[in-house]
Parts: C-alpha cells; structure tokens; sequence
C-alpha cells in the first residue's frame, strides 16, 4: 500500500482519518455537501487549464501501471504530461501537469489549486509530489501552482489565460524539505500499522464534528458534550475533555461564560429550556406587518457561467418567500427558480419585486447571507440598486432570538441554525424526507441542473429545489408563531 499525497496531507491533520480512510473507510463520516461541490469545482478549473497546454498527454490508470505509462510516454518523446505518476520509497504522487524544460532532461512541476491564493497546505502538498518525483529519479527544475484569479470578469467565452494565474513557489517548496521526510516517515508508520493510532499519541486537532474519525478521536463521547457550548474555545473545550470534563452535565465553571453559553449550559444541566420572555417580546414588538419571510439559494462556481461575474461570485438562483398581510390573515407562497440558460439576476429580481410587499418587515434567518446577496445584486444591476438597498433597510434576523440566548433548548446542542432548531420546536417539520435538504446540496444540484440534458432528470431536481426553499421559508413561519406564543405566556 502507497502513501499517497492526499493521504500525506490528511495525516498532518489528523492521523486516524487517513488510517481509517485506507482501512476502514465506510466507518468515516461522509464529506459535505459543500465539499464534494469544491472537489468537482477543482476538477472543473483543472481541465479549463489543460487547455493551456496544448501538447500535454493524459496518463491513463493509478498505482504501478501509471507510473509505468508516464514513463511509456517519456520514452515516446512526450514532454508535457497530465497525472504523470512517480513512485519511490513507498510513497506515490500524481502531478497535475509535468512539462519538460525545453532541451533539457529536467522538468517543472505544477500543481493545479482552484483557490484565489498559495496556502500552506499547497505548499506541503507540492513538497510531497516533488519529493517523490526526485526519489523516483525525475530532475525537477521549477515547481508553480495555477490559481484561480478572482479579478477576472468573464465577458463572453472563457479565457483560460486569465481566469487562471501561475505562480513559483520553488523556494517555498525547498524549505519544507528539513521536515518533509519526518512528516512522510510518521504518515507511513501509521498506514503501516495494522491497528488505528492512539489519540493519545496524534491529538486531533479538530472538533468532533468536523473530524471524519471524530468517532475515533473522542470515543464514547455523549450527545450533550463539552465542544457543544456554543463559540467555546476549541483548545479550552480539549483542555477540559482531557482533564474528564466530558459531558457537560460535568461542568461546573459557569462563571467564566458569557451570558449565552451560561444559558446554553443551564438548560442541558436541568433539562428545560431557558427563555427570556421580555427579551423575545422586545424582538418582536420591533415587527411591521405585513411580515415576509425571505430565504435565497445561490452558488459559487469557480468558473464563471454569466457575463458580468467573477470566480466564486455568489449566483442567486432561487427565492422562496411567504407572507402574512396582517395577524391572522392567510399565508401566501411566491417563489422564483431560475431555468439556469443565462444569468438568473435579473428575472428573480423582477419576481422578487413583483411580490415582495413595499413595506413591512422581511425575516430572514442568518442576515448576513441575503443582505449581502442583495447588496451584490444592486451593485450587478444598477436600476435594482434602490430596490435591494431598501430592502435591506427592512430586514430583521430572526435567528437572533437564538444566536443571541433569549431562547436555549438543550435540543439545539449549542447550535442556531435552523436545522438545529426546527425539529426541537416543531418536530412535526422536517428536513429528513427531502431529496434535497441543505443549502450545499441545493447548490450543487443546480450546477448539475445547467449541464443536465435529461428532461425528466431535471424536472425532478427542479422539483426538489422548490420543496426545500419553501420549507426554509415555512420554517421560520412556524418559529415566529412558537416564538410569538412563547412571550405571551406569562407563566411560561
């Protein structure tokens, strides 16, 4: 079994997912929604910046056949290569693109990125593929990254050239060499071990919730535990997991915690819900009928798909929007889902003006999110600028009743989304039985949607986009009406 870079890279994290992942695989968490989208983004960007090299040539198959084919196509007189593939001292590494230096048997080596910037990790990433490429034998001359550049706006076709930046980080590479072979060695002894690695000896450098192996690096860990206090230091939460401070039942420091994590800490510890009745009604009292109820979806591309957008800008595809004219009236539906053949801005926005009511309060959970899409669409639609500036005049935040403590259910486990909270306040809703049931998932269906030839395939990915944007805006209905029942009970 090789060492691969993906592995090498998952083992500076945390060595008991990249055990797991070669081991046990079907035992780790499954990657978001929100992952698998930026990994077919990456792949996306990778292929548009092939074509900046005409004469490369694609080495078929992994493992020792690929190695065997990369030197097949050397040896055939080929000097640019895409997934050439060296190994060497049990460690295996595919490079993006290996182009020889002209007249010379050496070779640079690039590393395809689909971020904006050079992190750290994409420099261990390049050091472990030119290590292995020079341990097998290979002479590597200079190593770059391809970027996606972020200032390009696409006017027409894509140009590859410009959308995509390259930059040398030969040096930067050079330098992690003194801890390069040290890092390799303590990934290998580890994919070597027959049995995962203690905790104890790698301590897992993420929460439990975001680790893969996270079953693995906190065993037995209970549902209302210590890394659920919402906005704890993460090293502070690992200090006092260590220390036996596990359930939060345990945990008696309340005084060292803001107001909101003393309350959160309060209703796991008696079971009951801590409610600030006064607080709520002042929230509420700040509502203007006729009241909205306002959520967006939007994706990223990395690759632009409309004139006028740049790498990752935000594309708002869809709205849902529910509305009560007046207490007690009928609650109305509108929504907008756009066909995906050209840039949705400028039909949602006519839809969303049509039907959103001229005055009122227009609730939203997480403002940040649409008052920051409808700022940007202003600014791409100069004769809407008023239209969304307005409408961000009118927002009001209703996850503020959470986020901010007045209403703290152990149920919520620390969190204020609202995926955390429905089902504990309305548990007759749900998400559950939805083909689609997150905003990461509804952005990378409607990615799938623009390129999708199937009638009926797309039919029913439209369908399921619908169902989950209306229960997003349903949602919160049904909280402001648990909300608003809350503060009038004067015993409650």
């Amino acid at each position: 079994m090789y060492l691969a870079k993906s592995d090498f890279i998952r083992s500076l994290s945390c060595k008991s997912s990249m055990w797991f992942s070669k081991y046990q695989p079907e035992k780790l968490s499954p990657l978001s929604e929100s992952d698998s989208g930026r990994i077919e983004q990456g792949n996306l960007f990778e292929s548009l910046v092939r074509s900046r090299f005409p004469e490369g040539v694609l080495v078929d198959g992994y493992s020792d056949k690929a190695a065997e084919e990369t030197q097949n196509a050397i040896d055939q007189n080929a000097d640019c290569l895409f997934q050439a593939t060296a190994i060497a001292k049990r460690c295996l590494a595919k490079a993006d693109i290996l182009e020889r230096v002209k007249d010379s048997d050496s070779w640079n080596l690039f590393e395809v990125k689909s971020s904006t910037r050079v992190k750290a990790e994409h420099i261990l990433d390049a050091a472990f593929q030119t290590w292995v490429f020079e341990q097998s034998g290979f002479r590597i001359s200079q190593i770059y990254l391809i970027l996606v550049d972020n200032t390009y706006q696409l006017q027409g076709e894509i140009d590859i050239s410009k959308i995509s930046k390259i930059e040398e980080i030969t040096n930067k590479v050079r330098d992690q060499y003194d801890r390069l072979e040290s890092d390799i060695k303590s990934a290998l002894d580890v994919l070597t071990n027959p049995s995962p690695p203690e905790v104890s000896q790698y301590p897992c450098g993420l929460k439990p919730d975001q680790c893969q192996s996270g079953f693995h690096c906190y065993p037995e860990l209970p549902v209302e535990n210590i890394f659920t206090i919402p906005r704890i230091n993460f090293n502070r939460a690992r200090e006092l997991y260590n220390g036996g401070v596990v359930s939060i039942h345990d945990y008696e420091e309340i005084t060292q915690l803001s107001p909101t994590q003393k309350g959160y800490v309060e209703a796991v510890q008696s079971g009951k819900p801590q409610i600030d009745c006064d607080a709520i009604q002042l929230f509420l009292d700040r509502l203007e009928y006729p009241l909205s109820f306002l959520d967006y979806e939007s994706a990223s591309p990395a690759v632009p798909a409309y004139t006028g957008y740049r790498p990752y800008s935000q594309v708002v595809f869809q709205y849902s929007l529910h509305v009560i004219r007046e207490p007690g009236s009928h609650l109305e539906h509108y929504e907008y889902l756009d066909s995906g053949d050209r840039d949705p801005a400028l039909d949602l926005s006519r839809s969303l003006r049509k039907n959103l009511p001229s005055s009122g309060s227009v609730l939203v959970w997480n403002e940040s999110f649409e008052k920051t899409r409808n700022r940007e669409m202003g600014e791409h639609l100069p004769e809407y600028h008023d239209f969304y500036e307005r409408l961000n005049d009118r927002v009001i935040d209703l996850m503020r009743i959470v986020s901010e403590g007045h209403y703290l259910d152990p149920g919520f486990l620390g969190r204020s989304s609202i995926k955390s909270v429905l089902p504990v306040l309305v548990p007759q809703m749900s998400y559950n039985n939805l083909e689609i049931n997150n905003g990461g998932l509804a952005s990378l269906r409607w990615l799938e949607l623009l390129n999708e030839t199937n009638s009926q395939k797309a039919a029913q990915i439209r369908q399921h986009l619908l169902e989950y944007c209306k229960l997003d805006t349903l949602a919160m209905v049904e909280l402001f009406h648990v909300f608003t029942a809350i503060a009038c009970k004067d015993n409650f």
